[in-house]
């Protein structure tokens, strides 16, 4: 699975959880996600989805740009939403 789709992740938009479960499974999929697009930054020897070869210096430094891009949004994201659950567990 291929986390940092382009159109992914480009614009954070907060959308608050309607329920506690709801925020929980947000939170522990978004922290999968984090960790998933880690291990894709760890692997230096990145290959195209498309055609199976690596890619080349400047398409991996595109790529990585936008995998941080989408990493951070969705740990703004998470954070958002483990304040949310804190307000409400402290209510």
């Amino acid at each position: 699975m291929n986390v940092t789709r382009p159109s992914e992740g480009d614009a954070y938009r907060w959308i608050e959880p309607t329920t506690t479960d709801d925020a929980e499974e947000r939170a522990t999929n978004l922290l999968n996600d984090i960790e998933k697009i880690n291990i894709q930054l760890g692997d230096r020897d990145r290959r195209s989805p498309e055609t199976g070869e690596r890619l080349h210096d400047r398409e991996y430094w595109l790529w990585r740009s936008k995998a941080l891009r989408v990493r951070t949004n969705k740990l703004k994201e998470y954070r958002q939403l483990k304040r949310w659950l804190k307000k409400r567990h402290t209510k």
